[in-house]
């Protein structure tokens, strides 16, 4: 238990005294620049320390409006691939549609080119009207009608 080594304690980070400059670079500090540099400079270095956050700033924004503008994007993009979607759905149902009744006009242009056509009922009017069947007569009439006449030829009445 002797030879356990304790846990060493990370050294302390030595805080700059005053009047030495920090090793933090970039950490922005409110306090003005050191008074041993002369005023022109300070100035100008003021200036374009203005002039860098007011550059950060233009690029946050753009950062942010290219965010938005790419999510906007990728809504429309999903919005436009579900439209796409239904489309593709919907024409799908219109070429099943379009194949089925085609496949009506078929059977219906067979069976139109199977059935009479116009002049073959002209030809059978034209039959109906040469024979006229108001004016046929029974068998019953007729056979009377030759009963009749042979009585009158065996009378002699009737002269053939």
């Amino acid at each position: 238990m002797a030879d356990q080594k304790k846990p060493t304690n990370p050294k302390p980070v030595a805080k700059p005294k005053t009047g030495e400059k920090s090793m933090d670079l970039f950490k922005h500090s409110n306090k003005p620049i050191a008074s041993s540099i002369p005023p022109k400079m300070a100035q100008d270095i003021n200036e374009t320390l203005r002039r860098l956050r007011i550059l950060e700033e233009r690029y946050s924004n753009i950062r942010k409006k290219t965010q938005l503008a790419e999510q906007n994007m990728l809504e429309d993009t999903n919005n436009v691939t579900e439209d796409i979607k239904l489309l593709n759905i919907n024409l799908k149902e219109l070429r099943k549609e379009i194949n089925e009744i085609s496949g009506k006009m078929k059977i219906l242009n067979q069976e139109i080119s199977s059935s009479a056509q116009k002049r073959d009922l002209d030809l059978l009017n034209k039959y109906m009207n040469f024979w006229d069947p108001m004016n046929f007569i029974s068998r019953e009439e007729a056979a009377k009608i030759i009963e009749d006449i042979l009585n009158e030829i065996k009378m002699g009445r009737k002269k053939i």
